[in-house]
């Protein structure tokens, strides 16, 4: 049995609508109305992982993206892990090789930062232009 509601390859920014409505069980409309926070802040749209079992860190609720783009990063890396080319740290002795590498090369340069305290800059200076 499949762990997931949908084939990752069904999921787009399309399959989402603009603000998530529950399909069930509310009939007070003051349920769907945005809160009056979200109305202050703008629009954001909210696109949740509707992959069985995806909670957020030590959290109850399911993992939700404000960017489509975001919510697609996280279903390749996170539920279709053993379809991407890992990255390995090349301290030697590190462990985040093999199956414990990294999945985004952003990543694999913030543990370099932290983790070995390498000095990678974060940005390349250059002169200013005027």
């Amino acid at each position: 049995m499949s762990d997931h509601l949908f084939h990752p390859q069904q999921i787009s920014a399309t399959a989402y609508p603009a603000t998530y409505v529950p399909s069930s069980g509310y009939t007070n409309p003051q349920c769907l109305q945005p809160s009056q926070q979200q109305q202050q802040q703008g629009h954001k749209s909210r696109y949740p992982c509707l992959f069985l079992g995806c909670q957020g860190n030590s959290s109850d609720e399911a993992v939700v993206f404000s960017r489509a783009a975001d919510l697609r990063r996280h279903i390749h890396i996170v539920h279709n892990r053993e379809s991407l080319e890992l990255i390995n740290c090349e301290v030697p002795g590190c462990l985040r090789k093999g199956l414990n590498g990294f999945t985004r090369k952003d990543k694999m340069i913030d543990h370099m930062r932290e983790v070995h305290k390498k000095n990678i800059p974060k940005r390349i200076v250059g002169p200013k232009v005027s």
